[in-house]
């Protein structure tokens, strides 16, 4: 019998490259194994106990609806939060969603028509694709390369990429997966172009505070001249370490923007109310908490670096900030390394979930030697986790491959 179709968008929709090696991963648990799990963006780190203590003490007899355009005092913990950086927007500025996932569909579908365009720089955090597709856009890459510090390069080179149906410039700073922070001079490069050709300029800040290195993250708020064209997103997933409470949302001072936005919001009736209601802890905690976060981070990549030093077939930029980083490893296909890895090689029992690198790229020349790891585990675990690769890689390539 024949069996009913499904839309060509959905047959060609990418599977996640962070989650797709997962199935081998379960199964070597299943067979006893311990598994490092080096491949997704989930920290180890404790979520600050202000979030449960303030869900327990809602007293109300049911769970209602929250507002649609987020709970009053997310809200203001938000404006509060960014204000005490010198960012100062109105309630009606924001909105907040289900994680910075439906923050940054909700800007998409807002600034863009099917066919259109959002440059970022590449490598760049592989569900922009995955969100592009699903509206009909198409993500253009900026090419960054390690031997510069995956800086962002001239004008002349990005220019080269605009197009008539290019609308924005999306940036996460600092970069996943890069780590790379952006100076302000890359920073003006963009904002030089968002005047010339009328584009958006998207910034993805949910790491904006994990900066290791002398240079801080610039948000694009920073610049007044460009607020009317500016849109950014943020999240507690990360520097708080609550990415399953899915809280994230958009800050934008174009109110027409802001009114589709809020529209939007409305379709989807409301976050989840009891994780608003601890999420508005987690914007109050003091900047002691973030610097506390910083130096687990910090103390993660010092330890990996040490280990990696000692196969300098092994080439990387030291992060400045965010918590992963990207490793080109002397084999033809990372990604085939990647699989054989968890699924065929055992290491004191021990076994390693990384993610391939090629997938973070549009450019399909590119990232084939790469692999990405996130520092989401304790120091002496990740060290761990290096031995495996190191003695996995040195296999690997006795192997011939």
């Amino acid at each position: 019998m024949e069996q009913p179709l499904i839309s060509l968008r959905a047959d060609a929709y990418p599977a996640s490259p962070i989650r797709k090696l997962l199935p081998y991963a379960k199964a070597a648990e299943a067979a006893g194994h311990k598994v490092f799990y080096l491949n997704i963006g989930e920290p180890d780190l404790p979520t600050p106990s202000v979030f449960i203590e303030a869900m327990r003490r809602y007293q109300a007899h049911h769970i209602a609806y929250a507002p649609s355009q987020g709970h009053p005092t997310l809200l203001q913990a938000i404006q509060s939060y960014f204000a005490k950086d010198g960012y100062s927007f109105d309630i009606q500025d924001l909105q907040v969603t289900q994680g910075a996932t439906d923050a940054l569909l909700f800007s998409f579908y807002v600034i863009c028509n099917p066919g259109d365009e959002i440059l970022t720089p590449e490598p760049f955090y592989p569900n922009y694709l995955a969100f592009t597709k699903q509206l009909d856009i198409q993500l253009v890459g900026i090419p960054t390369f390690a031997e510069t510090g995956y800086a962002i390069p001239g004008i002349d080179v990005i220019e080269k990429r605009i197009t008539k149906k290019t609308k924005a410039i999306l940036i996460a700073n600092p970069s996943n997966p890069s780590g790379r922070v952006y100076r302000d001079d890359e920073l003006q490069r963009l904002i030089t172009l968002a005047k010339k050709y009328n584009l958006w300029l998207i910034g993805d800040e949910l790491y904006r505070k994990l900066t290791f290195a002398k240079h801080q993250a610039i948000s694009f708020a920073h610049y007044q001249d460009i607020e009317d064209r500016t849109i950014i997103v943020d999240s507690v997933s990360k520097r708080y370490s609550a990415c399953g409470a899915r809280i994230g949302c958009i800050l934008s001072k174009n109110k027409v923007f802001m009114q589709k936005i809020h529209r939007l919001g409305q379709s989807r009736l409301g976050v989840s109310l009891l994780d608003q209601i601890g999420a508005s802890e987690l914007y109050r905690l003091p900047e002691t908490h973030i610097q506390w976060t910083r130096d687990q981070y910090f103390a993660r990549i010092a330890t990996v670096i040490e280990k990696l030093k000692t196969n300098p077939a092994i080439q990387f930029v030291v992060p400045e900030g965010a918590f992963y980083m990207m490793l080109q490893v002397p084999v033809k296909d990372a990604e085939a390394f990647a699989l054989w890895l968890i699924q065929d090689y055992v290491y004191q029992g021990q076994r390693l979930l990384v993610t391939p690198g090629k997938d973070f790229y549009v450019d399909h020349t590119r990232g084939k030697q790469e692999i990405r790891i996130a520092f989401v585990l304790e120091p002496n675990a990740m060290a761990k986790a290096m031995d495996i690769l190191l003695s996995g890689l040195k296999t690997y390539q006795s192997l011939g491959r």
